[in-house]
């Protein structure tokens, strides 16, 4: 997502209608987990779960590394550039008609989450 600095970022989704009980919940996956197995991983389970209709699932994917890229996983997880990605992305929700998060970070995922926190103080 790549927004100037003068445009309220935004997400456009076909067919959707904002309402005011719609949430989102965010999965931030962990270190060495490409997108596809996030994708896979939430919707395994989102699929068990007994997530109501009005929830609507989001996967916030980042550079994350490989088995043999620990610690520049770990700096990734914690680059101001990630942290802003994820800040917009929030804010992009929030735009849409969002305004109830809920937020499910594994593993590394927690140091986006934390770092991105730490950013809003």
């Amino acid at each position: 997502l790549m927004i100037a600095d003068d445009v309220q970022p935004s997400i456009k989704i076909s067919g959707w209608v904002p309402t005011p009980t719609v949430e989102a919940i965010i999965f931030i996956h962990g270190y060495n987990c490409t997108l596809e197995d996030s994708l896979k991983r939430f919707g395994q389970l989102l699929s068990v779960g007994k997530f109501p209709p009005h929830l609507k699932p989001f996967v916030f994917n980042w550079p994350n590394g490989t088995a043999l890229t620990y610690f520049s996983a770990k700096n990734s997880a914690q680059a101001d550039c990630v942290c802003e990605d994820f800040l917009e992305f929030m804010s992009a929700l929030h735009s849409a008609g969002i305004h109830k998060i809920h937020i499910l970070a594994h593993s590394m995922g927690m140091q986006v989450l934390g770092t991105s926190v730490d950013k809003l103080a």
